[in-house]
């Protein structure tokens, strides 16, 4: 990072001293008198010679440190998310989620510097941070026992970038021991709708004892969408939050987390954990199946791909016997 900012300073250096020379060639006004005419072209040229090392310098400036957003926006894949927060549901409630904090027009302007300067010193973060599951997220948090006694836990779903996935990706930057926090970043915003899980500080001893505890978010959505009650068991992956909403009449919610899944750059971890089930489950899985085929036949489904993702499972996951293809039009 130092000799990045070295080499920068170097550059405006060279670029001031060009400035100059180019400006000292140019012809005094105390020589020359002046018409407007004449006025009209020195400001052209001096405005193409500020254009111009305008542009050298925003190219050199790119080259060393370049936009790296772009690369972060693609990286994105629909993820299930862990977040230790002071918010409490109410607040969250009230937000409709976790809103993104910046618009994606900014993301994209997002330099490879200001990533590390986020990862290494928690500097203007791009996106709101997650972790990829509950081992990694009490890992991260045992660091700082006040996380525990004054954060919730959230648990949701939504597109995510893996921080260390696009260090690689853009390359030129070492893995370095902050990668082992896993972290995800997410840069859209994290609906209401897709907060699945929140569960107040006092209940994470016996959470972690494995009682059931309180779903915070069951009370403040009232509307059955998800449980009122959960274990630490639930929360060992997609397969296990399938299950747990599922079991406890969840069916809807649980069709529209398989439905984004599909949909969201995310089918091949969908078909793994599916196909798990289906193994553990069948009951269970197959009366799944049977929700998803229902809902793509709707075509209230707003950003869904209906035959797109009905042929991602009939052809690699065949859980539903003698069901009709659906014809769409």
């Amino acid at each position: 990072m130092y000799l990045i900012q070295s080499f920068c300073a170097l550059i405006d250096n060279i670029m001031s001293y060009f400035k100059g020379f180019f400006k000292g060639r140019a012809p005094s006004s105390k020589k020359v008198s002046v018409s407007s005419k004449q006025s009209n072209n020195s400001s052209i040229t001096k405005r193409g010679e500020n254009s111009l090392f305008s542009k050298i310098g925003k190219k050199l400036s790119q080259f060393v440190n370049p936009t790296v957003g772009q690369k972060l926006w693609e990286l994105q894949r629909f993820r299930i998310l862990f977040r230790l927060d002071a918010r409490a549901p109410q607040e969250i409630f009230n937000k409709k989620g976790f809103q993104a904090i910046h618009p994606a027009k900014v993301i994209l302007d997002i330099t490879k510097s200001e990533l590390e300067d986020y990862q290494e010193r928690s500097l203007n973060a791009p996106g709101i941070g997650w972790c990829p599951d509950l081992k990694t997220l009490v890992k991260f948090a045992q660091a700082n026992a006040a996380f525990w006694s004054t954060r919730y836990l959230y648990v949701g779903i939504g597109f995510a970038c893996d921080l260390t996935e696009a260090k690689i990706e853009i390359g030129g930057t070492e893995v370095s021991s902050f990668d082992s926090e896993k972290e995800q970043l997410t840069l859209q915003t994290v609906d209401l709708t897709n907060v699945l899980v929140c569960i107040a500080p006092k209940d994470f001893k016996r959470l972690g004892k494995g009682f059931p505890v309180d779903n915070l978010m069951a009370k403040i959505l009232n509307d059955g969408s998800v449980p009122e009650k959960i274990e630490v068991q639930d929360l060992e992956g997609v397969k296990n939050i399938l299950v747990w909403l599922v079991s406890n009449n969840c069916i809807q919610k649980a069709v529209e987390v398989v439905l984004q899944y599909a949909a969201g750059n995310s089918s091949i971890p969908l078909k793994r954990e599916l196909t798990h089930l289906n193994k553990e489950e069948p009951e269970l899985c197959n009366l799944l199946m049977e929700g998803v085929y229902n809902a793509l036949k709707q075509e209230s489904i707003v950003g869904i791909d209906a035959s797109k993702v009905e042929e991602m499972l009939s052809e690699e996951l065949p859980l539903v016997t003698n069901r009709e293809k659906t014809k769409y039009p």
